[in-house]
């Protein structure tokens, strides 16, 4: 295992604070008082409106005033899981409790079906197209550009302490999303069999809240025990693996060989290998949803009353349905349907059932928070995290594709349409029929006029041609640990 852990920085003593602030209120309102005092000019309302609007922030409410964040991000989590989107084998009753107290988003959807791209665009509000951030195994790796702001810039520079307790390297700074986090726990590990276990990501998240002290804080913890290789600890494993899995590692899912062969569709998904792996997953989704209650629970409880909670994944996983296992092959909704939900003060408890995208994440997120949420360009607020109005839902834009060219998808009230790589064909479907996307319709003038409206979409919005962030270097052990979790390895 390799950990990246790095120390917090001198944190501003809120005695200095509170009189740099005082300072600055003091000196604005002088330039405000000198601005009214003389004669009218052209330049007067522009001076004017200047002096008001920066008063205004610095007179606005302080990041202890405004609460911590914890945003919760469970790698591979499919919606169909947990109990708050209808699950009934009993998964996710710590999750449930939680999203039972907030805004439960239903349509709520990744914008790619990798890790990588899809946690950049729930950090940034911008689109894959936009930040960069992906690749696949073909073309290489890219991180994220240096010009996507992302939200743990903002709420640093605002006063927040920021900490990152992440279980891929694909977050950690080789990728770029570790910027703006003051103190970063990456740690990418060997192989499948031994990343961090969730209780251990759940202490070492407990430990950044207890050195935060009395500091509000951001922080972001990823689990990542629900990705393959499913190896759930005990009881879950007996309580909801098969039996013949209940008491031991009894069902591998391959040698290398196998796994790489399923991988690229050269060897047939055994149906009761995949349903006896789909239930072992079962056990990864319920031990971490343990431990995100204990994580919640052990919070101090002036922090609970105080805290914005997120919890979603950063897509989900593929057990056949369209003849795939894992992710990153596809835009389907097994992979990119999410589950989201918002829980904090001033946050009713609800659904809301317009379409969602994690881009909207962050710039709701922010837009709560004061900050400068317009940076997250491609996302809406949702007007009742914010105790506003609604925007009104945009079309829902994916892009990208792990094994191999990108593939781009649009969602709308109606109908969703994938853009394949040649030579495959372009696919739609009937979002009201067939939400899981099951039935592709052979109707060649409605294909051909959902493709005219996505390239319509991406003329209007700029996203063509792509925008490709820098190549990470990435160095040997980063790359072996990648390897050995099952990112870099093609057919040989």
């Amino acid at each position: 295992m390799s950990v990246d852990r790095r120390p917090h920085p001198p944190f501003p003593a809120p005695a200095r604070a509170h009189k740099q602030a005082q300072a600055l209120r003091q000196a604005l309102h002088m330039g405000l008082h000198r601005v009214m005092s003389r004669s009218m000019s052209p330049a007067l309302p522009n001076a004017l409106c200047l002096a008001i609007a920066l008063l205004a922030v610095a007179c606005g409410p302080t990041p202890k005033e405004r609460g911590s964040v914890l945003v919760v991000i469970i790698d591979t989590l499919r919606r169909d899981k947990v109990g708050f989107h209808g699950n009934a084998r009993g998964l996710t009753p710590n999750l449930d409790a939680l999203a039972a107290e907030g805004l439960v988003c239903d349509d709520a959807w990744s914008h790619a079906p990798w890790t990588l791209p899809a946690t950049a665009s729930l950090y940034s509000g911008l689109l894959p197209q936009r930040h960069g951030a992906g690749g696949d195994l073909n073309s290489g790796f890219r991180a994220v550009r240096e010009d996507a702001p992302l939200f743990a810039e903002q709420f640093r520079a605002a006063g927040w302490r920021t900490g990152l307790v992440a279980n891929v390297d694909f977050l950690g700074p080789t990728f770029g999303l570790a910027r703006g986090f003051e103190h970063v726990d990456a740690l990418g590990s060997d192989d499948n069999h031994a990343p961090r276990a969730a209780r251990q990501t759940t202490d070492d998240a407990l430990r950044f809240v207890r050195e935060a002290g009395a500091a509000p804080f951001l922080l972001v913890v990823h689990y990542f025990d629900v990705h393959a290789e499913y190896e759930p600890p005990q009881p879950w494993r007996e309580r909801f693996a098969d039996p013949r899995d209940a008491q031991a590692s009894s069902l591998a899912m391959g040698s290398r060989a196998q796994v790489v062969a399923r991988r690229f569709q050269e060897a047939p998904l055994d149906p009761d290998h995949l349903a006896r792996m789909e239930r072992l997953y079962d056990g990864e989704v319920a031990y971490v949803d343990d431990e995100i209650g204990r994580l919640w629970r052990s919070l101090p409880a002036e922090v609970r009353a105080d805290c914005t909670l997120v919890v979603t994944s950063d897509h989900g996983e593929e057990f056949g349905e369209h003849g795939d296992w894992e992710h990153g092959h596809a835009h389907h909704a097994e992979v990119l349907q999410v589950p989201l939900f918002w829980r904090g003060p001033g946050i009713p408890a609800g659904r809301e059932v317009s379409l969602v995208g994690h881009v909207d994440v962050a710039r709701t997120l922010l837009a709560r928070f004061g900050l400068d949420h317009e940076l997250a360009r491609d996302g809406r607020v949702l007007g009742r995290v914010v105790g506003g109005e609604d925007g009104a839902p945009s079309p829902h834009l994916a892009h990208g594709r792990f094994w191999g060219p990108p593939t781009t998808s649009l969602r709308d009230a109606e109908t969703t349409i994938h853009r394949r790589p040649s030579p495959q064909a372009p696919l739609l479907y009937d979002r009201a029929q067939d939400p899981l996307e099951a039935h592709a319709s052979r109707d060649e003038a409605r294909i051909q006029a959902a493709l005219l409206k996505l390239a319509a979409i991406e003329t209007a919005l700029r996203l063509l041609p792509p925008k490709l962030g820098p190549v990470p270097r990435v160095d040997a052990g980063a790359r072996q640990r990648l390897d050995g979790v099952g990112y870099v390895e093609a057919p040989r």
